[in-house]
């Protein structure tokens, strides 16, 4: 038989906790004592050598580990001498399901799988093929599910309708279950250890969890979700839940509705975490801890199972927009250094983010800027919205922007004012550019166009006659004063936006209280 899967595949080397595997613990054929090993009927016998030589990744890969098909179980006498040597720690039946792409249809066989060489000086090895054998088994039957996804009755729309009602979309869903039945007929050959099939049956679902494309279900089987048609799912999985599974919530656990307020008023507290992104964002996370709770705390029925895949598709959908976010953090960070390297013209060099607007409030941009020692950047704070002001440290482009700017500007403007707080931030590096002449009469001429109405007459007067050392003081001072008072307004601006997330906070409490009432039945405690 040949694998559907490549072979490039990374097997499976940990152990899934809870599983103890108590019959891979096996004996090597060659660690009797001369004359104390048993002999077995020859085609047992056979069998034996050859499990004792390829059961191994590589003869699990090439097809060369032995095997028993539910189809063509071997005559009496050879299935005894088989049980013997299981029952003597020499050879363990391993179940295995496999999905054929010519037929499209499942089959279900043994491996006979025992010690080798290698394996018999680390007995790991044999619980390493054992899980990876389990992972291609849960290939199998992801392979077989997708491929007949068109085929199922009901649309994965209409399940989640009867779902969210909590209604079973089938009289019998256990008949219909793939993994359940191959695993029966390989019971039936009289091969089975009963631990070894409930092993096998945890783990081939654990790893098509894992796998992320099958969702499996207590009344609707395996579900398929194409990536494609995920965000088109959690909106419907959205307006269900509002619609029609809070009720059905409320009906069969009123005290799960109570919880998932307090549930939501807990995870609003973690604003730091949580409250970032936009709103949208913000209900999907939210969501997610929601459902998470509800498909672990309810009973087994048709409306966890709403819920089990309303966490699975919510959590996809969450996971594809921190990936974008993270992604344009990353480009917009990569091209604000190019595009401050690369402007030609000085201004094109020194940029300005309005923060809320241009970039999000915890924009990577801000902290990357304010790390990177090849920048200078300054955030500052206004009545409508604070502003995030970034320039190259080198000195020949910092002289450039502060000439041109004073080419541009003879009047006050916040562009120029930023620029100055942003040189006063460094001050270090300030002094040290002020040590070139040109810098100096283009730094003095940008500040006085933002500073000219708070300074003296007589610092005016100076700084008109040519004595420019004087005007650099005042400047400093009443710059100096300008940034205290910065720390007033930054202050204000976090306190705002505190308030706007608790504002929020607050509605979406409500909402999902508003819910609830929209059910016409109100537990107590709401």
């Amino acid at each position: 038989m040949n694998e559907t899967e490549s072979s490039a595949a990374k097997p499976i080397q940990p152990i899934i906790p809870k599983i103890n595997l108590p019959y891979l613990q096996l004996k090597s054929k060659d660690s009797f004592e001369k004359g104390e090993r048993p002999y077995y009927d020859p085609e047992a016998e056979r069998l034996l050598v050859l499990a004792t030589d390829h059961s191994t990744l590589a003869g699990l890969k090439n097809s060369k580990i032995p095997i028993i098909t539910d189809s063509d179980v071997p005559d009496h006498r050879v299935k005894e001498s088989l049980l013997k040597l299981a029952s003597d720690s020499l050879i363990v039946f391993v179940p295995r399901i496999m999905f054929s792409t010519d037929t499209k249809e499942l089959s279900q066989f043994f491996y006979i799988v025992a010690l080798n060489k290698a394996s018999a000086m680390d007995p790991t090895q044999v619980k390493t093929l054992f899980m990876e054998i389990m992972r291609r088994s849960a290939w199998a039957i992801r392979n077989y599910e997708i491929a007949h996804c068109q085929d199922k009755e009901i649309a994965v729309p209409e399940l989640l309708e009867l779902l969210a009602e909590n209604t079973s979309p089938s009289e019998n869903p256990k008949e219909k279950d793939e993994l359940t039945k191959c695993l029966n007929s390989l019971v039936r050959t009289g091969f089975c250890n009963p631990q070894i099939i409930k092993d096998a049956k945890s783990l081939i679902l654990h790893y098509i969890q894992e796998d992320g494309f099958l969702i499996a279900t207590d009344f609707a089987g395996y579900i398929y979700v194409p990536e494609q048609s995920n965000d088109e799912t959690f909106s419907l999985i959205e307006r269900l839940f509002s619609s029609k599974a809070i009720r059905s919530l409320v009906e069969i656990s009123p005290n799960s509705a109570i919880d998932l307020v307090s549930v939501r008023e807990a995870l609003l507290a973690n604003e730091e975490e949580l409250m970032s992104g936009d709103l949208s964002h913000i209900r999907k996370k939210i969501y997610l801890e929601e459902f998470a709770k509800l498909s672990h705390t309810l009973k087994p029925s048709p409306l966890r199972d709403f819920f089990f895949i309303a966490q699975r598709i919510t959590a996809k959908a969450v996971e594809a927009e921190d990936f974008l976010i993270e992604t344009n953090e990353k480009v917009n960070s990569k091209k604000l250094k190019s595009i401050i390297s690369k402007g030609k013209d000085p201004l094109q060099r020194f940029l300005t983010f309005r923060i809320g607007q241009d970039i999000p409030n915890d924009s990577s941009i801000i902290r990357n800027s304010e790390q990177d020692t090849s920048l200078l950047s300054y955030v500052h704070y206004d009545e409508s919205f604070p502003e995030l002001f970034v320039c190259p440290a080198d000195v020949t482009t910092v002289r450039e922007v502060a000439t041109a700017l004073s080419l541009r500007y003879s009047f006050e403007n916040p562009t120029c004012l930023g620029f100055i707080l942003m040189l006063n931030k460094y001050k270090n590096k300030l002094l040290f550019y002020l040590s070139d002449p040109n810098f100096k009469k283009a730094f003095c001429n940008v500040a006085l166009s933002c500073v000219s109405k708070k300074l003296p007459w007589f610092v005016r007067f100076a700084y008109a006659i040519g004595l420019r050392e004087s005007m650099i003081s005042s400047i400093l001072n009443e710059l100096g004063d300008i940034q205290y008072k910065q720390l007033n307004e930054r202050l204000k601006y976090r306190q705002k936006l505190s308030q706007i997330r608790n504002d929020l906070k607050k509605e979406l409490v409500e909402e999902v209280k508003e819910m609830i009432y929209r059910t016409g039945q109100f537990p107590e405690g709401i």
